[in-house]
């Protein structure tokens, strides 16, 4: 980002409705990564067990693509940081298997944990990349997951997008649209490390890119 740049909202603002209408290139993409890995999670022995979604969104995916694909399960908890995101899931995407609630997991996940308990398995479709702090949220995702559990996290490890957002960002034209939101990424060394050791988070969980 340009220096002008002012800092990330920390629960960002965005038009639901506009979201919702536009996000059929990303939901492919969920889909196919979702289909490809669904063999490679460990059976599901018990029906009392509870997922988290982390990043919802407008929870269309989640309730029509996501919960179908989960093994029978208690219930699936949708999150998301951004409030217009949420009221919009409720809204639109209400179902009784899932329960949307607010969370940011770049903030402190503990009274989260508390209210809600640990979760068998944890999905996250390109959430992750929009967080600064991605170590604290890394340590987040293993604060949520019960020891035994998996998590699939799905997020760009690279996109020539970013550069051309600083690029524009820095034009005189633009700069007053310079807070436009970063992506930021893994280091991909690590990323390959974490795949295949215990990772300095603690978990030994699958993590798929």
């Amino acid at each position: 980002m340009s220096s002008t740049s002012s800092p990330c909202p920390k629960n960002p603002s965005y038009n639901s409705q506009l979201y919702a209408s536009n996000d059929n290139r990303q939901r492919e993409m969920n889909l196919k990564v979702l289909d490809l890995l669904q063999m490679a999670f460990a059976p599901m022995p018990t029906e009392d067990q509870q997922f988290l979604d982390l990043g919802c969104g407008t929870g269309d995916f989640t309730r029509d693509w996501l919960l179908p694909r989960c093994p029978p399960c208690r219930r699936l908890v949708a999150v998301d940081a951004s409030v217009e995101m949420l009221a919009y899931a409720r809204e639109n995407c209400a179902h009784p298997s899932i329960e949307y609630d607010h969370l940011n997991v770049g903030d402190d996940v503990t009274e989260f944990v508390a209210k809600h308990g640990q979760f068998a398995r944890v999905y996250s479709f390109f959430c992750l990349n929009w967080l600064k702090d991605q170590n604290k949220a890394m340590k987040n995702v293993s604060r949520l997951l019960l020891p035994s559990g998996e998590c699939l996290l799905v997020f760009p490890a690279w996109s020539p997008t970013r550069m051309l957002w600083r690029k524009i960002a820095g034009l005189d034209r633009w700069k007053k649209f310079s807070s436009v939101r970063e992506l930021h990424s893994f280091d991909c060394i690590h990323l390959i490390l974490l795949g295949s050791e215990k990772s300095e988070f603690g978990y030994e969980n699958h993590l798929y890119v």
